[in-house]
C-alpha cells in the first residue's frame, strides 16, 4: 500500500492507471450488488445498442450517423442520400415515389427531410426543385384558373400564372412571355397566328411581302412591278398582289412596268 506523501512521487502515468483500477473495481462491485440485492443488471454499451441494421446497405452503422424520417424508420444518412439523388435524376420526385426504402413502409419522405438531405447537393437540389414545380398541381379553385409556366430564359424561375394568360412577366429576368407558346408575346394575334405575323413584319420591316399564291417571303431589290415567285413560279402584280400572266402584263401596268401603279392603285401626284 502507498502512503499519501509518496503517491504524489509517483510519475503522472502511473498515477492514471491506478485511478483507472480503482473506477473499474468500483463499477464490478456496483454492478455485482445492484444485481444480487436490487435484481436489476447494469447498464451498459453493446454494439447493439451504439449501431443500427441500415434497410439500404444492411450494414451496422452508428447511431450518429443514422437519419430518421417522419416515420422514424433509421436510415444511414449516406444511402438514404443516394436513394433521394437517384430518385430526383430518374425524375420520380411524387409523393408515391419518394417514400421511405424500409420494405414494409410507404410513408412518403417530407419535403423538410428531402432539402436536408440534399443540402450538399446543390445541382441534384435544383433538379429536385424543378421537377417539384413541373408536377405541382393546384387544388381546389386555384386548380381550373392556372398553370406553372417555366420562363424560357436558361436558368431562370417558374411561376404561376392565370390558364388563359397570353402575356406574362417573369418575376426572375423581369421579361415578358406568352406562357400559351413560351414565345415573345404576340397579342392580339394567337400563338397559331403569330409566326405568319411575325414573318409578315419583318418582310415589312425589309420592304418585302409574300408571295399571294404560297407565302413565300419575297424581297423586291429593283427591276419593274410584275413578279414571279421563284417556289411556286406564280405572277402576279408588285402594286396590288393581283395575279397576272404574261400576257396580261401591259394592260395592268398601264401607267409603266416600274411605275408604283396599276389598274387597281390610281397613280398619284
Amino acid at each position: 500500500r502507498i502512503s499519501a506523501s509518496q503517491r504524489w512521487r509517483l510519475p503522472r502515468s502511473s498515477r492514471i492507471a491506478r485511478r483507472r483500477r480503482q473506477v473499474v473495481t468500483f463499477i464490478s462491485f456496483f454492478t455485482t450488488m445492484g444485481q444480487a440485492s436490487f435484481g436489476f443488471p447494469l447498464h451498459t454499451h453493446t454494439q447493439q445498442e451504439t449501431t443500427f441494421l441500415c434497410c439500404v446497405c444492411l450494414e451496422h452503422v452508428s447511431i450518429y450517423h443514422a437519419f430518421r424520417p417522419a416515420c422514424n424508420h433509421p436510415t444511414c444518412r449516406a444511402c438514404l442520400t443516394e436513394y433521394v439523388k437517384t430518385k430526383t435524376n430518374d425524375g420520380e420526385v411524387n409523393d408515391k415515389d419518394l417514400i421511405c426504402p424500409h420494405h414494409d413502409c410507404k410513408a412518403k419522405l417530407r419535403t423538410d427531410d428531402i432539402l436536408d438531405l440534399l443540402q450538399h447537393e446543390p445541382e441534384t437540389l435544383t433538379k429536385f426543385l424543378d421537377f417539384k414545380a413541373q408536377h405541382f398541381k393546384p387544388e381546389g379553385r386555384d386548380a381550373f384558373e392556372c398553370i406553372m409556366f417555366q420562363c424560357p430564359t436558361p436558368n431562370c424561375a417558374w411561376s404561376m400564372v392565370p390558364s388563359d394568360a397570353m402575356k406574362v412577366q417573369c418575376l426572375g429576368c423581369k421579361k415578358y412571355w406568352c406562357p400559351q407558346c413560351s414565345g415573345e408575346p404576340h397579342l392580339p394575334y394567337t400563338c397559331q397566328e403569330a409566326p405568319d405575323e411575325r414573318v409578315k413584319q419583318c418582310l415589312r420591316d425589309i420592304g418585302g411581302h409574300q408571295c399571294p399564291a404560297c407565302g413565300m417571303g419575297i424581297e423586291k431589290k429593283g427591276g419593274c412591278q410584275f413578279m414571279r415567285c421563284k417556289l411556286c413560279n406564280h405572277t402576279y402584280c408588285n402594286v396590288c398582289g393581283a395575279s397576272v400572266t404574261p400576257a396580261e402584263e401591259h394592260a395592268h401596268l398601264k401607267f409603266g412596268l416600274f411605275a408604283n401603279a396599276c389598274v387597281n392603285v390610281p397613280k398619284t401626284g
